[in-house]
């Protein structure tokens, strides 16, 4: 029996589970609120509606997985909050938050995951980067630095878990057009049509394609790696 396990319940993890049903007998997801929750359908779903950075809600995310009586297949890591404005302005609290829950806490999710669950041959980990990782966005000096340190991390977990057959990548996505923007979706408009060669933010359902190839139909020896999907941003920095 296969399991998959959400991190993060937006927009984007909620379309790359639509596309990955029916690869998995169950799906465990976690969300800091119910409701992101009520948009991951299908059978076999466990819904865990708690904050990531609570050693709590972790230690419930590990037990499912291990109740449910399967091996992880793939995990989703989506989770990420922002922390927008010049650094100087941002409250220490935000960036202490803004580093346990886009980093952090996924990262120790993971490491109790890995080592008290069962995982099937040919496991996929695929986590959501940012482009503002490598390519500085107005005002997102936290948020950029902690995909940076997350999009690091999983390039080398590749590395570490290749012997165990597991591979792991990471999707440096540009901006996307989706619930996590809508405050500054004006900004990174006139942002994309500036700087993007595509002159258009990303769509979610563009992201959700990459992920779900990239964890049901990639070849195993696309490992380790950062893939971009930015409209061509990246090209031009």
């Amino acid at each position: 029996m296969s399991i998959g396990i959400v991190v993060g319940a937006g927009d984007v993890a909620a379309a790359v589970v639509d596309r990955l049903r029916g690869s998995t007998q169950h799906v465990i997801a976690l969300d800091l609120s119910p409701e992101p929750l009520t948009r991951l359908q299908g059978d076999g779903l466990v819904s865990v509606a708690g904050d990531v950075n609570d050693e709590a809600v972790r230690t419930a995310m590990v037990r499912a997985a291990q109740e449910s009586g399967g091996s992880i297949g793939w995990v989703l890591l989506t989770a990420g909050v922002g922390a927008r404005g010049r650094l100087d302005t941002v409250a220490p609290e935000r960036v202490q938050t803004t580093f346990a829950t886009n980093v952090v806490s996924p990262i120790l999710l993971l490491q109790a995951l890995l080592r008290d669950c069962d995982w099937s041959s040919g496991a996929r980990i695929v986590g959501l980067g940012s482009i503002s990782a490598r390519r500085p966005l107005p005002e997102r000096t936290v948020y950029g630095a902690t995909k940076a340190a997350l999009e690091a991390f999983l390039v080398s977990l590749g590395v570490e878990l290749a012997p165990r057959d597991i591979v792991v990548n990471v999707v440096s996505a540009g901006v996307i057009d989706s619930a996590f923007i809508a405050a500054a979706r004006g900004d990174l408009d006139d942002w994309a049509a500036a700087r993007v060669p595509a002159a258009r933010l990303g769509r979610v359902d563009e992201v959700a394609d990459l992920i779900a190839y990239l964890v049901k139909d990639a070849p195993a020896y696309l490992s380790a790696t950062r893939v971009v999907l930015d409209g061509g941003a990246e090209a031009l920095a």
